[in-house]
């Protein structure tokens, strides 16, 4: 692995990168020494063509595999703030799930980043992804119950 990341690391842009920490962690792969190359590289790499999509991929990897920093894991954050409009509830309930397993950061961090991204991101979303979607309900209440996560403007 490290050969070949030599080799393609003058070529890799961000979303690749993101695309690789979410199939490596979806294949249960443990290679940490990727995090640091690619943390390495982060504020020169390409953000171009750069979506909530992957932002959501390396925030899953990085919250679930407990590997890299938490430089890496600011950085995806701050990207996947710019970028918020695109984020759809499914993929906020699969963050919390991802975050379930982080040992690195205390839950208040991710209650912090509901309160700020995530809740009106969840509430804009509400009717169209939540309201009639039952398995969105149930997946956001149960996470919600494990962050002791208690909004008044969301519960209601």
């Amino acid at each position: 692995m490290d050969q070949v990341f030599t080799r393609t690391s003058q070529t890799l842009i961000l979303k690749n990168m993101a695309y690789i920490l979410y199939n490596i962690e979806i294949e249960d792969l443990y290679v940490p020494n990727l995090y640091r190359k690619f943390e390495s590289q982060y504020r020169t790499a390409d953000p171009k063509h750069l979506l909530s999509r992957h932002c959501y991929g390396a925030l899953r990897a990085y919250y679930r595999s407990n590997l890299g920093s938490e430089y890496g894991i600011h950085f995806w954050e701050a990207e996947m703030e710019k970028r918020i409009r695109g984020v759809h509830v499914s993929e906020i309930i699969l963050l919390m799930q991802a975050f379930e397993y982080n040992r690195q950061l205390s839950r208040e961090h991710f209650i912090d980043k509901l309160d700020r991204l995530y809740k009106r991101q969840i509430l804009d979303l509400w009717e169209n992804e939540v309201e009639y979607h039952q398995g969105n309900l149930e997946d956001l209440v149960k996470e919600f119950v494990n962050l002791k996560y208690y909004d008044e403007e969301i519960w209601t």
